[in-house]
């Protein structure tokens, strides 16, 4: 295919099926994870301040940590525009964006966005299906976001209200702390001699899988009020993208499912959505799962058992290591992770995840190793080596 419309036309094609509303199951009264899902109205008396006006104080610290030099919008405005703009219109900006708070309301024109395509491999062959489709958004739009955003993390973190099991979306977070946990966890079992078995688990497109109808419900999961969903879905409803390409835009896409990567409450919008399934995995399975027990000097001394520190799950965005002490238990855990993401339109990349496993019986012959199952594949095995 040589012809710019008729390539056009095909990008265009590919992004509207890839972004096609899916199908989404109901969770039934009978499922086991039916209550995983329910509402918990008693949270959203942490939310109070969430809609506050916003402080002078609030938009100028806003403004002066915006980037510079990053691309424009579609209605090609720069952070450089919002930064330098005179008094008066630093005050006409924040009054305005006052009023969207007010109304749970953004302009269509911020519903709009470009998107340019990263390609995953360095030797790309032009497969649409091995690229990042990253949105360019309207950046007036994202300083409200960002707003948005920091309020809602702050009371999240500062009352609890998600697990601690993924390491991501949260300020000065990195891979450092989970990677530091895991490799001592190994070193642990390799070192006693223990059998374990760890599974790392990676998604496919996570955030534009996202059914905004789920979102829903794990936001009223954890409190968010009705104002806080009705902006959250006014943000995610009748969106559309043009596709850059070689030869120009293509015509709008209409955005009918994900969120977008490039957006400031991402990140956190994919924490709030993944909670409930790490959460029900580690209350479920936390009697199976690894652990470190060690001596401490105090214990030595006075005669004490070693104190056991159980390992949880642990993700860090849309990485996942699920453990255990054997392959039975593990096998539970990826069969009820299946129905899970089942539940939730989440794709697991079976080409980049990986099972390690630390035998008791270093002269083990590998044909007599369990093997496991995700999705009626089998997981590769690796060597501790092959992942540290």
């Amino acid at each position: 295919m040589t012809e710019e419309e008729n390539i056009k036309q095909a990008i265009h094609s590919h992004f509207t099926e890839y972004f096609n509303k899916k199908l989404l199951e109901q969770i039934q009264p009978t499922s086991d994870y039916y209550q995983l899902y329910q509402p918990h109205p008693e949270l959203e008396i942490h939310y109070q301040n969430l809609f506050d006006i916003i402080s002078d104080e609030e938009w100028q610290n806003t403004i002066q940590n915006l980037p510079l030099q990053k691309a424009a919008g579609p209605l090609e405005t720069n952070y450089e525009h919002i930064k330098y703009v005179s008094s008066t219109g630093q005050i006409s900006l924040k009054l305005f964006i006052n009023k969207c708070f007010q109304l749970q309301k953004i302009p269509s024109d911020w519903k709009t966005s470009n998107i340019f395509l990263i390609p995953k491999k360095s030797s790309w062959d032009f497969t649409l299906n091995q690229v990042h489709p990253i949105s360019i958004i309207e950046l007036m739009k994202k300083c409200f976001t960002k707003i948005f955003t920091q309020r809602l993390d702050h009371i999240i973190n500062s009352n609890k209200l998600l697990s601690n099991l993924n390491f991501a979306a949260t300020k000065n977070s990195s891979t450092h702390i989970p990677i530091q946990i895991l490799n001592n966890t190994i070193e642990h079992y390799k070192h006693f001699n223990k059998e374990a078995w760890i599974m790392f688990q990676d998604m496919s497109k996570a955030f534009d899988k996202i059914n905004i109808s789920r979102l829903q419900d794990t936001c009223k999961r954890i409190g968010i009020p009705i104002k806080g969903i009705q902006l959250i879905t006014e943000l995610h409803t009748n969106r559309q993208a043009r596709i850059i390409t070689a030869h120009g835009l293509t015509s709008p896409v209409h955005i009918k499912s994900g969120i977008e990567q490039g957006e400031t409450y991402s990140p956190l919008l994919w924490k709030i959505y993944y909670d409930p399934i790490l959460t029900y995995i580690h209350n479920k399975y936390k009697n199976h799962l690894l652990k470190i027990t060690s001596s401490s000097p105090l214990e030595i001394v006075s005669n004490i058992p070693p104190s056991s520190i159980t390992i949880p799950p642990m993700a860090f965005m849309d990485d996942t290591v699920w453990h255990s002490k054997n392959p039975e238990t593990l096998q539970c855990i990826l069969n009820d992770t299946q129905q899970l993401y089942n539940l939730n339109n989440i794709e697991i990349n079976a080409a980049k995840s990986d099972l390690l496993y630390i035998s008791q019986n270093k002269n083990k012959l590998n044909n007599t190793i369990p093997m496991l199952y995700y999705n009626n594949q089998i997981i590769p095995l690796r060597k501790p080596h092959e992942i540290i």
